[in-house]
């Protein structure tokens, strides 16, 4: 009675969205509880999985109860956040008590596994994420919120090719000037080589480290590898040596605008661009975004990339369900052809039908039957061997049961074979 009156002050449209709402909520409550299909991981980390839910959702998974805090700051800023470039958010609840589970857009790729499969990208590709993740940003900036984990793995590509700005759990909320409120030492981040030296040295924390990390992350996009090494360094201290330092390859690429962007935005704090806007002015891209960007906006150069891994996740899915048909079948084999153990009232183990008589007559020594034989007449089962079951005699298979079945309708039973006596009391009416 509670819930109709709830659904009639909600109105009609709400009424329909509250009952979809609790339908999806009862539908992924029963998927965790019996674990979700390995084939449908998106992703996984330190916090939790990700996995596919639909053709259009993903559904994000925290590893315990330890991890789910990060999580409920992130449902908290994806609320918040509702932007072209940053990952939408459809749903959020507990499937039980302080385990929030989020369901967001479905984003078949990051960047990580881009590079990984294509390797360099080509250059209008790299100006169309590097304008997107600007665009995400400024928003966050406006909402004086910095991200503090810009990297190929948090830039998600969805269906339709648009670069997604994701994982949130890190942001600061700042002041008007840019700065954290809660300073550089609260700065939790999950990669060193994307660190700005102010972060490193715990002397800053502000929105300009974004900007080096989007630096470094283009960087590697347009060349294939960090700008301050060519292999990396070995633990973590020679990585922070390489970044202070601060000195950029060129050596590999010789257009002059992109060097222009890339000691704009990977250097020390001071000379680094301040605002977004600054970026977008960067001769190298100032008239793609201008004049290509809209275009592309409409149709991802992305696009291709997304298309491909969806037909790749396809393939990988349907063989991994002939692997577990394959799998099944030649189970199902193997145990057609080895004994089975019996679950009948005799607690026996059937003989299969190709098993040898001798083989069969020798196995523990239980109650077993052979195929028909063609030297009895009426093609009766004949016992091999006999065990006693009680004390009055053997259990006759297939004996009817009930008392008024007339005495000439019983089958005939052929004689056993053997020295053994057997004994039918039959009751006389």
């Amino acid at each position: 009675m509670i819930i109709i009156s709830h659904l009639a002050f909600l109105g009609v449209r709400h009424s329909y969205e509250y009952i979809k709402l609790r339908a999806l909520e009862y539908k992924i409550r029963k998927l965790y509880l019996a674990e979700f299909p390995a084939q449908q991981i998106l992703g996984s980390g330190s916090y939790g999985k990700v996995y596919q839910f639909s053709n259009d959702w993903a559904l994000k998974v925290p590893v315990d109860i330890d991890r789910a805090q990060a999580f409920e700051k992130e449902i908290d800023l994806l609320k918040e956040l509702k932007n072209d470039f940053i990952l939408r958010l459809h749903h959020s609840f507990e499937v039980k008590p302080g385990l929030p589970v989020v369901l967001t857009e479905l984003c078949p790729l990051d960047l990580q596994r881009v590079t990984d499969y294509h390797g360099i990208l080509e250059p209008r590709a790299v100006k169309f994420i590097t304008v997107s993740v600007c665009i995400a940003l400024q928003f966050m900036r406006n909402k004086k919120l910095i991200h503090f984990d810009i990297k190929l793995n948090n830039i998600l590509i969805n269906r339709n090719g648009i670069p997604k700005v994701c994982d949130l759990g890190s942001a600061h909320r700042c002041d008007e000037s840019g700065e954290s409120s809660w300073g550089p030492r609260m700065v939790a981040y999950t990669i060193t080589k994307n660190l700005a030296p102010e972060i490193l040295m715990r002397t800053s924390a502000s929105v300009q480290a974004d900007y080096f990390a989007l630096g470094v992350m283009i960087f590697e996009l347009y060349t294939g590898r960090h700008p301050l090494w060519y292999n990396e360094p070995h633990g973590r201290a020679a990585i922070k040596v390489k970044i202070l330092a601060g000195n950029i390859l060129h050596a590999d690429y010789a257009e002059p605008t992109f060097r222009e962007f890339a000691e704009n935005l990977i250097c020390d704090k001071v000379n680094r661009v301040q605002d977004v806007k600054d970026i977008l002015r960067l001769r190298w891209l100032a008239e793609y975004h201008t004049n290509v960007f809209p275009m592309d906006r409409r149709s991802s150069p992305l696009l291709a990339f997304v298309q491909e891994s969806v037909l790749k996740d396809i393939e990988r899915v349907r063989c991994l369900q002939a692997a577990a048909h394959r799998q099944t079948h030649t189970t199902t084999q193997e145990a057609a052809h080895g004994l089975t153990p019996g679950t009948g009232e005799n607690n026996c183990d059937l003989v299969p039908w190709d098993m040898p008589d001798d083989d069969a007559a020798d196995v523990n020594g239980l109650l077993q039957w052979d195929v028909p034989s063609e030297d009895v007449e009426d093609g009766g089962m004949m016992a091999e061997e006999m065990l006693e079951n009680g004390e009055d005699g053997m259990l006759a298979l297939d004996m009817p049961r009930e008392e008024n079945e007339a005495e000439e309708d019983m089958p005939e039973w052929d004689a056993p074979v053997g020295d053994f006596d057997f004994d039918f009391p039959f009751e006389e009416d």
